[in-house]
């Protein structure tokens, strides 16, 4: 081959090459808002602050190769995106409440556990919500548990158990697991006389993992609770994600406080703020991220009222 095809084929590719790959971003780009009708969809935007770092890149390498309308494409998709993204991530307005509740994934295999123990008690939260609950925490944690005279441990996977520990009182036949579907229930009686349901939750990872098939089980339950719900968990999906707007709407709450990172694993190729606490909707509180202490998950302290 000719010096010159050589030089033209290369030349090709050059453009060729950031047409393909600024395609494929903004096509998975775009599917990462589909979570709601399409179950890759919410993967997708497991990574969305990565596509839209690729879009961005892409639209420099478009404009020097001259594709100035994809590169204009990428840029405007890309900075849509971003600020977006970025209401997640401000500062909520300093606020609190009178009622406070710790959220925490223990790890079920991590030991020994008890500054995590003192972390908690410590921290004189008025309901705690726990996932990954094994024998061994419970074991080592035993006077977290005792410290709570109302509470339920409900049963998921092997050593991945869901609970709810409460100051507050339990209304009598109110506290429920359903079936290894990751989900505490507990309606609990608050000093003003306010019922308050309590929901602890452990979601699988989103598709390909069970996520999809396990909400379509969780959310007619959760519609179905009659009163305010403070619903908290590791919810192993973003904010962002179609699957926590979903769980908001049944169950007639919002998120509160900016995402935190509390899955710090992947860090930092990949943001995963994936335990949150969800508040009837029109309440007031504040979020505050907690050590590990031994887990791979931060734990969220909140302060709230209701409205």
């Amino acid at each position: 081959m000719s010096d010159k095809r050589i030089f033209l084929s290369l030349r090709s590719l050059s453009t060729a090459l950031p047409l393909l790959i600024a395609i494929l971003a903004l096509a998975a780009l775009g599917l990462s808002y589909t979570g709601a009708w399409f179950a890759p969809g919410d993967s997708l935007a497991v990574g969305r602050p990565n596509l839209i770092v690729v879009v961005t890149l892409m639209a420099l390498w478009l404009w020097w190769v001259r594709a100035v309308k994809l590169a204009l494409m990428c840029l405007l998709a890309g900075g849509i995106s971003a600020g977006i993204l970025a209401t997640y991530y401000l500062p909520a307005p300093p606020s609190g409440g009178p009622v406070t509740l710790y959220q925490k994934n223990l790890l079920h295999t991590a030991w020994p556990r008890t500054p995590l123990a003192d972390e908690i008690l410590a921290s004189g939260a008025d309901i705690v919500t726990l996932q990954e609950v094994s024998v061994h925490n419970r074991r080592y944690m035993k006077r977290l548990f005792d410290a709570y005279p109302a509470q339920i441990i409900c049963p998921f996977r092997a050593g991945f158990d869901v609970a709810i520990l409460s100051r507050y009182p339990a209304i009598s036949g109110t506290a429920g697991c359903g079936q290894n579907d990751g989900l505490a229930l507990m309606q609990v009686a608050l000093p003003d006389g306010q019922r308050l349901w309590i929901a602890a939750l452990h979601l699988y990872w989103p598709w390909p993992y069970s996520q999809p098939e396990q909400l379509v089980r969780l959310l007619p339950r959760l519609a179905a609770l009659e009163g305010p719900i403070v619903l908290a968990g590791d919810f192993n999906m973003v904010p962002w994600g179609a699957s926590v707007a979903r769980i908001a709407k049944a169950s007639g709450t919002q998120r509160i406080g900016r995402a935190h990172d509390t899955y710090p694993n992947f860090r930092p190729l990949l943001s995963l703020p994936i335990d949150h606490v969800l508040l009837p909707k029109g309440s007031q509180g504040r979020t505050e991220m907690r050590p590990l202490h031994g887990s791979d998950h931060h734990g969220l302290f909140v302060e709230f009222a209701l409205p």
